[in-house]
This record gives structure tokens, C-alpha cells and sequence, in this order.
């Protein structure tokens, strides 16, 4: 993708680009803002067109039961559903739904898997949706960018631009002037604040509490040639050691996010729950590795180096498990046991 000319470039262009890169990628669709129900918070028809094109059987029976109303029928209780369990929950474990099962979601198949599983993995239905209204509440305010997963919203980024004056700190204070307690901001389960430059990222509002993280590729991205610096979160990209890495917001990272890494997680202190989506070195790293033990099987050594803060604990974790699971290229499963030895107490309750 060339570079605009950034001297002209504003909010809505870099929404362009983000938008157009998006759509033109492998599951991805553009839908228009006013698909998605402020009221049920999903996309109605999305959600029923996955459903009835990877699940025919499953839909023909919701059609008998509800003729003419079926798309809405679903809508309605997987709305209350998601509300409910929460986003994550829905799309890991599908739904019930007058007795019959769903898949809301389906994950890439393991090497070597059953081939009716990666054609339901290619009938996910991503879509891009720009200047979306997300309340009844509101009714007026809208957010820059929307990702949905069968209907699902997912994510959601503020865009900002320093040739307009503004930049990431602009689309975090943003974000803390809105209403934390709408349930559109608890439905996605992450909230990216970017400019051309830099990206942040937050699981949770809370007002002007609201805490985010930097979701850098190093403490300063690096300069890209007709790119802009922050294009790995949409585009795909070249790493520093040369090698293709697949975009953030790409279908497939997606999935394997969810899929691998999002969790809740407990604070032993005060015994509340925090919502876990891996910062940019540590789903970098554990994707890293798993690729590398893949295709050169057991037997390597690898020093995970993070800052103090930086989040060793759960990258560890993430690691094991998917190592427990990991096929080389012969599609022969890589170690036979996982061993983890720690003098961090944490890791017990990770693991």
C-alpha cells in the first residue's frame, strides 16, 4: 500500500486506508455503519449468513421453528447470550439454541486436521465498519472503526493524525471521556487508540482511570517506506529480521487470538478480574517461536528477554500451552511433553 501524502492526509483518509487494507484482505468485508443494531449490538444479517452458509442443517431447523423470523430470533438470543457470558465466552463455546448447538466462531484446524474444518475456518465472516453509532444512549456519538466476527463487534481504534494536529493521546483521552458503562465497550474486547505513528491499546474503560498500554513493535516504531509506522496493525508486514509477519487485525491473527491468548485473569490482592489481550512483543515472540519449533522440531534453545512490567508471566504461559499442541511440518505433534520449571509463584495459577 504506497503512502499518501501525509502533508494533506486527515482523520478520514488514514480511516480510508485503514478501512480499504482491511477489506481487500483474506475474510474481511466492508459493511455499512448502519448494519449494526445499536440495541442487540451485532449485525444481524451477518451473524445469520455465517450461520446458515458453515451450519445449513442447524439453520434449516431454526427456520422451521421461526419462519420468516429466524434472523432475528438468533440476533435476539445471542444478544442475551453475550450479554450474559461476554464476547469471548460466545465465541469459544457457541451457543444453545432451542436445543439446538452453534459454532460462533471456528478456529484454524491443527496440521494435518480434517478438511471440513478448514472450510468452516474460511467461512468466518469478518467485516470493517467506519463511523459507527454504538448507543441508544448517545445516539449521536460514533466510534472511527468497528471489526466484527460473524456479526460479533470485536474491536474497535480511534484514529488520529499529526498532520491534523492530533495524535495517540488525543484518541485516549477520547476514550476516557466515554461512558464506561455503555455496553458497547464491554462487548469488544479491545480498544486500540492510534495515530500514523503509535498504538495503544485498553480492555476495559474507566473513565478518566482508564489505563492503556503501548502496543509498539519497540519503544519507537520503526520508519517503513511508503507506510505509515503503525500499518502493522492492519497491514501485513516485514519484521526486523526479514521475515513476513501477518498484520494485527488480519483474519487469521484474530482468530488465533482468541482462540490462544485472551483470558481473564485474577488479581490475588484484590480479587477482581482483568481481561488479558497479549501486548505486541509478547504475541510476537510466542508466534515467533511456535513457528520456529515447527518447522525445526525439538531441540533449541531461545532466551525470552522482557522489561520488568513487560508481561514474562503470561508469555511463558501462552508459550507451554501452544507447544503442548504444536505439530511440525510432517503433521507429527513437536514435543511429547511440556516441562515448565519457574521460581515464580505466579505461573501456578497461570498455568
Amino acid at each position: 500500500m504506497i503512502r499518501p501524502d501525509l502533508k494533506r492526509i486527515g482523520e478520514e483518509a488514514l480511516e480510508d486506508v485503514v478501512v480499504a487494507a482491511l477489506a481487500d484482505s483474506s475474510l474481511y468485508r466492508t459493511r455499512a455503519p448502519h448494519s449494526f443494531d445499536p440495541v442487540l449490538l451485532l449485525d444481524v444479517d451477518q451473524l445469520a449468513d455465517f450461520v446458515a452458509s458453515t451450519q445449513p442443517k442447524e439453520w434449516t431447523r431454526i427456520s422451521k421453528q421461526f419462519p420468516g423470523t429466524e434472523r432475528e430470533a438468533l440476533a435476539s438470543h445471542v444478544a442475551s447470550l453475550v450479554q450474559k457470558r461476554g464476547t469471548l465466552e460466545v465465541l469459544r463455546n457457541g451457543a444453545s439454541f432451542n436445543g439446538i448447538n452453534l459454532q460462533l466462531a471456528f478456529f484454524k484446524p491443527s496440521a494435518g486436521g480434517n478438511p471440513e474444518h478448514q472450510i468452516r475456518y474460511e467461512g468466518n465472516l469478518f467485516s470493517v465498519l467506519r463511523q459507527v453509532h454504538f448507543s441508544t444512549k448517545t445516539p449521536d456519538e460514533s466510534v472511527d472503526v468497528v471489526i466484527l466476527l460473524n456479526g460479533l463487534p470485536i474491536i474497535c481504534v480511534e484514529l488520529k493524525n499529526h498532520f491534523t494536529g492530533q495524535n495517540v493521546q488525543h484518541a485516549i483521552a477520547q476514550y476516557r471521556r466515554r461512558d464506561a458503562k455503555d455496553p458497547f465497550w464491554i462487548r469488544c474486547l479491545v480498544h486500540f487508540a492510534v495515530d500514523d505513528d503509535a498504538v495503544y491499546m485498553n480492555t476495559r474503560l474507566a473513565g478518566s482511570e482508564t489505563a492503556f498500554l503501548p502496543f509498539n513493535r519497540d519503544t519507537q516504531n520503526p520508519v517503513i517506506p511508503d507506510r505509515f509506522s503503525s500499518s502493522y496493525l492492519w497491514d501485513d508486514y516485514t519484521d526486523e529480521d526479514g521475515e513476513p509477519q501477518t498484520g494485527i487485525l488480519r483474519a487469521d491473527s484474530l482468530l488465533l487470538l482468541i482462540q490462544n491468548y485472551l483470558h481473564y485473569e485474577r488479581d490475588p490482592k484484590t480479587g477482581k478480574e482483568k481481561f488479558i489481550f497479549p501486548r505486541f512483543h509478547q504475541f510476537t515472540v510466542v508466534r515467533n517461536l511456535l513457528a520456529h519449533a515447527s518447522a525445526q522440531g525439538s531441540g533449541h534453545n531461545y532466551l525470552i528477554q522482557h522489561s520488568a512490567g513487560s508481561g514474562k508471566s503470561n508469555s511463558i504461559a501462552w508459550l507451554a500451552h501452544q507447544l503442548a499442541n504444536l505439530c511440525g511440518e510432517d503433521r507429527q505433534p513437536v514435543f511429547s511433553s511440556i516441562v515448565v520449571i519457574t521460581d515464580r509463584k505466579i505461573l501456578d495459577r497461570q498455568l
